[in-house]
């Protein structure tokens, strides 16, 4: 792995990593050869390295098993994925509704030649790296979505502080303070189901259960409070230039990247009645 790392490093080449999704191309064992585009990497034309997992067919010389899991693609790029170099290059940049911090773009491969000796992982195997790594990404959309929704609070509550309206600052009307507590409780309840969920990952317990609930509610709470959050504002949480707003588009992904709701869901319903 260091030899690799470092030809990565210095020499730009490209690099094989193992997953198994449902695109298929024909593939040498010496040799990789891709014609294909890929859809919804982040952060693609900046990056200097890009992961593309793809599903070979493995030639007949090699037994005609047909599909598998095999390596496919990680280039480091001396310049922006702009340049088209070497059969890889950015198909066109997607126009995100939020988190456009990030840039994500479809990549596309043609006629793409990967070394064999560049194999990142154990051929056959990419699906379950995949989903061991899930397990920490989902664990991180949890603190980044308590994150999100505190911030998101503290600035509702400045807000609402400063905003008057009949005869008073609005943190003075009930109804208003009592939005704010049921989100300040949503925001604690996530904090501490994520922290608890941490603690059984770094002690090597098995957490799918535990971190799917943490993707799953944390991800629907912070889409709660963006709604509350807007709410208070009023029309201003509406415009542009209040955080808010950019808050909302944001919070939108967490139910969606890193695994839906709805499979969480699924994941934790399997895990109770298995």
């Amino acid at each position: 792995m260091p030899d690799l790392r470092d030809r990565i490093v210095d020499d730009a080449p490209v690099l094989l990593v193992s997953q198994a999704l449902p695109d298929q191309f024909l593939g040498h064992r010496d040799r990789q050869l891709a014609d294909l585009a890929s859809e919804f990497f982040a952060r693609a034309t900046h990056v200097g390295v890009q992961l593309g997992p793809r599903r070979i067919q493995e030639p007949l010389r090699l037994g005609a098993r047909g599909l598998h899991e095999a390596p496919l693609l990680v280039r480091r790029l001396l310049q922006r994925l702009g340049a088209d170099r070497g059969g890889f290059g950015v198909s066109r940049t997607l126009d995100k509704m939020g988190m456009r911090a990030s840039d994500t773009a479809e990549l596309s491969f043609s006629d793409m030649r990967v070394p064999a000796e560049n194999l990142l992982g154990r051929e056959g195997v990419g699906f379950y790296e995949v989903m061991r790594v899930f397990q920490r990404e989902r664990l991180v959309a949890g603190l980044h979505a308590v994150a999100m929704a505190e911030r998101a609070l503290e600035d509702t509550i400045a807000y609402v502080r400063e905003r008057q309206a009949f005869g008073g600052p609005l943190s003075d009307k009930q109804a208003v303070r009592h939005r704010l507590a049921e989100m300040a409780t949503d925001i604690e309840a996530g904090r501490w189901l994520t922290y608890a969920a941490w603690q059984k990952y770094a002690a090597g317990e098995e957490v799918v259960r535990e971190v799917s609930m943490v993707k799953l509610f944390t991800a629907e709470m912070v889409n709660r409070v963006a709604y509350g959050c807007v709410q208070l504002h009023g029309g201003y949480g509406y415009m542009r230039e209040y955080p808010v707003e950019r808050f909302a588009r944001d919070a939108r992904l967490m139910t969606i990247g890193g695994g839906t709701s709805e499979i969480m869901k699924d994941i934790i319903a399997k895990a109770l009645v298995r």
